[in-house]
């Protein structure tokens, strides 16, 4: 599950993710201030969704925020309106950022759907897993988790959740997919098509936003997806052997002009690729088994301003990778034992 503030709101619609969500969050010890947008679109039930709503909250002792506001029955006016009411929420509380409750099947739909009408790579990376949403940081912790898998959540805890009737609508292009096309190309082509378009997914992602992931999958080629992250996982984790050319690329805006090169200090923390947080250095060299007696050897390459960018041979920090905001690109390369 994605890093989550002390304080954040969550989208719940009463419905199974968004319950199965809200229940795991409290489980795992957070209080998050429960928001919900009633549509008004389908009368009495979505009265009714909201009611549920409120008394879930009061169940688990959370704040709650419930609006009313009659929007145009059209996903992405609904999709619109339920953003302006949580930043509305985020304004009042001074809350900044929420947990939505999208699913790995909501990625697989919203693919083929943007596929069907026509997009580029930005449009078929999907949702993503945490994006900065005008004034709200957005973090979807269950867009690993099939809604099986959810299912199965509410079942074994014996929770209760709201049916949406307009899900069995077929004039919703995002209902005919998962009614109609999805269980076709599972029936008749590839029976693992979810985890494949996922995975599809997941590549694109990383390409839009100049991962360097993406380039790390690039140049491995022949081999399944999970092959290739299981060849990424153990380069990362493989000490450096023997005399070897290392390179990799930075953000040279970030990075700042000069730049330093020293060895472990107590104290030293950084950022790992890929992580939202920082760790301590020792944290980091014992999880990648480092041999004590090599950590006082490992270079570590340290912005303009101190912070460590590189330790050279295992990782490097997330806060200098290049990304689609990046102007300058500086390669460095250090070739030594």
């Amino acid at each position: 599950m994605a890093a989550l503030p002390a304080r954040f709101l969550v989208g719940v619609s009463g419905g199974a993710d968004s319950v199965a969500l809200l229940d795991a969050l409290v489980r795992l010890g957070h209080r998050p201030h429960v928001c919900h947008l009633n549509h008004k679109l389908r009368g009495a039930e979505s009265d009714g969704d909201a009611e549920f709503v409120r008394k879930l909250a009061g169940q688990y002792g959370l704040p709650v925020t419930i609006k009313s506001r009659r929007v145009k029955a059209d996903e992405n006016a609904c999709r619109q309106a339920r953003l302006a009411f949580f930043e509305q929420v985020a304004k009042k509380t001074g809350i900044t950022t929420i947990a939505l409750a999208h699913t790995g099947d909501d990625q697989v739909e919203t693919f083929l759907m943007r596929l069907i009408r026509g997009a580029g790579v930005d449009g078929l990376a999907g949702i993503w897993p945490e994006r900065q949403m005008g004034k709200l940081r957005v973090i979807r912790p269950l867009l690993n988790v099939s809604h099986a898998d959810v299912m199965d959540y509410l079942k074994r805890y014996r929770l209760k959740w709201r049916e949406d009737s307009s899900n069995a609508n077929r004039r919703f292009l995002r209902n005919r997919i998962r009614h109609e096309l999805l269980p076709l190309l599972e029936r008749e082509y590839n029976a693992g098509i979810r985890a494949a378009l996922r995975r599809t997914a997941e590549i694109l992602r990383a390409e839009a936003e100049a991962d360097p992931v993406a380039m790390e999958r690039r140049t491995i080629r022949g081999l399944s997806f999970e092959q290739v992250e299981e060849l990424r996982r153990l380069a990362a984790k493989t000490p450096p052997a023997g005399k070897r050319t290392l390179e990799e690329k930075f953000d040279g805006d970030l990075l700042g002009g000069k730049l330093t090169v020293r060895t472990w200090r107590a104290g030293d923390r950084f950022r790992p690729l890929g992580m939202k947080g920082e760790k301590k250095l020792q944290d980091f060299f014992v999880d990648a088994k480092v041999p004590r007696g090599e950590r006082g050897r490992v270079p570590l390459v340290c912005a303009a301003d101190g912070r460590i960018a590189w330790v050279v041979g295992y990782r490097m920090s997330d806060a200098f990778k290049v990304s689609a905001q990046t102007k300058r690109v500086l390669r460095i390369r250090f070739e030594g034992c």
